[in-house]
């Protein structure tokens, strides 16, 4: 895989052994009105147990109240766009589950122009993986309203393949504003947990272990072009929507043979 300068802006954010339970029911609208619902469930997953006190998975009221903060801090940086004859091509060749349980390569799913983040159920922090689940669902909103539903992909992988079952990824989109029904362009991913280090290799995405055991990550946004291309990220911030959705337009633009200036 080709070579990505990256600056990573780390936050505390737990990862691995912790963070088992589920959060209490709770609803919040977002800025761009996708509406959250979420369940509780109180059991610990025989996968993980515990070896101090877990952390809960934040409440959506604690998401609405950092979607709010974001708001009045500038968004993420934009990496350099590169033209189709700059850009290198990821190796795909990886074995996921989606979260209807169809197993599948990653080279089966990036066929569009394709915007990817990361994340997880467990994650305890509702600056972190909460907050990407509804902003990829605002992004949705927006993918739908300007009809680029059938054009593009939107992907996000989960960060625990041991936990994150399909069941519980579909659960966790969903209670955030997913739509899967009926739309093949957003999907959820659990990776093979035997070539998930090399998939994070590929995608050049660092873990990094804590005194406690888990892992430290940033937010991420990749967009990816229809051949599997690496053609710009986002990084230390949460993205803007409507420059992710510009990025993909000008791809499926690309593809159509229609030119524009980046």
């Amino acid at each position: 895989m080709f070579a990505r300068f990256t600056i990573l802006i780390l936050v505390g954010v737990s990862f691995g052994l912790v963070g088992c339970k589920e959060e209490s029911p709770a609803s919040l609208k977002t800025s761009s009105d996708v509406k959250v619902t979420t369940e509780a469930a109180s059991a610990l997953p025989p996968c993980c147990p515990p070896t101090k006190e877990v952390a809960p998975v934040p409440t959506n009221e604690q998401v609405a109240e950092v979607m709010a903060e974001r708001k009045e801090k500038p968004p993420a940086r934009a990496g350099q766009w590169f033209v189709p004859a700059e850009r290198d091509a990821y190796d795909l060749d990886f074995e996921v589950t989606d979260q209807e349980g169809q197993s599948l390569q990653l080279s089966q799913i990036v066929t569009r122009p394709t915007a990817v983040t990361f994340m997880y159920t467990r994650c305890p922090d509702p600056r972190m993986c909460p907050l990407i689940t509804v902003q990829m669902a605002n992004l949705q909103r927006k993918v739908l309203a300007v009809g680029l539903g059938d054009k593009v992909q939107l992907l996000l992988i989960s960060y625990d393949p041991v936990y994150d079952t399909p069941e519980r990824l579909k659960k966790y989109g969903m209670d955030r504003g997913l739509l899967f029904e009926g739309r093949s362009h957003m999907t959820m991913v659990r990776p093979n947990k035997d070539s998930f280090s090399e998939l994070l290799q590929e995608f050049q995405i660092d873990l990094y272990p804590d005194s406690g055991g888990s892992f430290s990550h940033s937010i991420e946004m990749i967009i990816i072009d229809s051949k599997g291309r690496f053609t710009r990220d986002y990084q230390g911030q949460l993205w803007d929507n409507d420059k992710v959705l510009a990025d993909l337009q000008q791809l499926v633009d690309e593809d159509s043979g229609v030119s524009a200036v980046q």
